[in-house]
């Protein structure tokens, strides 16, 4: 990629790097405060040592990350349950409630965290309100920047609400960054340094892709593309993915409609018509189930991206555009294979597929003019 086009991805460049300097900063922040981080581990430890469950809270966006810490709790033995879902656990006493909440007021969030208190349970929460009613509920709070103004003098971070678009999910990723070198610490059994190793993974391998992905022509089809269904309500942009990847695709299919795209939801799927677009997130790119909606989108003419750590299928081949992005080393379908014992799954693919896509959004909603009130 020559310098002119480089430069034109400005913008993406620079969103990138504002919500990995965030993250990196919360890290170092967490670790300042060392009480905090140990008391999470181990109330989580001993919920694990008397079999007790997990309850995963959270509301919109960060509900979809509460999925996502939930599910990598689960791959290292734990009981978790999804506050809200029709099949979740009973709640009894000393359980944990994990609540993710930028506000701390939500009301979802805090009359489930009422209703775990009520039964005695443990209450964690991630929050970028220190004073807010889900922090003062909590046994332990882990605080998380919730953006960001620029003065004079340059860029500050902030814990308090100010206009956040386009870059409207750096309470949710960076909760996910830390959230994840939790479960890394719990799983290794040194909370600090499990915690800085499994933080440091994750953005290692966003800044790895990222290094790859600026210098991809791709990158530019993408976002000339994704421009075209920008204030187009005659077709759909559909966002797909399985397991965690689902929960990425909910994720940044509620971004995208902020520039005003119609996104259609897989409830939809039979409404699909030619030229609609299909992004399909997949880190193995080798998803039986996934593969074969790839197939059923090409035979009705759609437009399709590809988003994988492994472009280089025969079925993948046949999408429009191709987005490399790091983090999945095994190109095995999911569902093939067997887990012998619990083990940790850094979900690296999945956190740099947002890091990508929410920096897209950033240089599309510039390229329209869009002001933070339009978003």
């Amino acid at each position: 990629m020559n310098s002119t086009t480089r430069n034109s991805l400005a913008t993406f460049e620079s969103a990138f790097q504002l919500l990995i300097r965030t993250a990196k900063g919360t890290v170092n922040k967490v670790n300042t405060n060392p009480h905090s981080l140990a008391k999470f581990c181990q109330i989580l430890l001993n919920a694990k040592d008397n079999k007790n469950t997990i309850h995963m809270i959270g509301s919109g966006r960060s509900g979809n990350i509460a999925k996502i810490i939930g599910e990598s709790f689960k791959d290292i033995g734990f009981s978790v349950s999804f506050f809200g879902k029709e099949i979740d656990n009973p709640i009894k006493k000393d359980d944990v409630a994990m609540a993710i909440s930028g506000s701390g007021w939500t009301i979802y969030t805090t009359s489930a965290i009422e209703h775990c208190l009520r039964k005695n349970a443990k209450i964690l929460t991630f929050t970028g309100n220190m004073d807010s009613k889900a922090a003062r509920m909590s046994d332990a709070v882990i605080q998380i920047p919730l953006g960001y103004r620029f003065l004079d003098e340059g860029l500050l971070f902030t814990e308090s609400n100010v206009p956040l678009n386009p870059l409207g999910t750096i309470f949710e990723l960076t909760t996910l960054v830390i959230g994840m070198g939790i479960v890394n610490g719990v799983y290794s059994g040194s909370c600090a340094n499990g915690f800085n190793n499994g933080t440091s993974n994750m953005l290692v391998s966003a800044e790895e892709s990222f290094k790859k992905i600026i210098s991809n022509p791709e990158l530019n089809l993408f976002r000339t593309l994704i421009k075209n269904y920008c204030n187009n309500y005659q077709s759909k942009v559909y966002f797909l993915g399985k397991g965690i990847n689902h929960s990425i695709s909910d994720f940044c299919s509620s971004r995208f409609k902020g520039l005003d795209i119609n996104a259609g939801s897989i409830s939809d799927w039979r409404f699909r018509k030619t030229n609609d677009l299909l992004i399909m997130i997949s880190g193995s790119g080798s998803s039986s189930i996934l593969m074969n909606q790839v197939r059923i989108a090409k035979k009705s003419n759609m437009k399709i991206v590809y988003i994988t750590s492994f472009p280089e299928s025969e079925i993948i081949s046949e999408s429009d555009i191709k987005l490399h992005i790091l983090g999945r080393n095994e190109n095995s379908d999911p569902d093939e294979l067997k887990m012998i014992e619990p083990g940790i799954y850094l979900p690296l693919f999945e956190y740099t597929t947002a890091l990508i896509l929410e920096s897209c959004i950033a240089q599309i909603a510039l390229d329209l003019g869009l002001t933070n009130e339009e978003f």
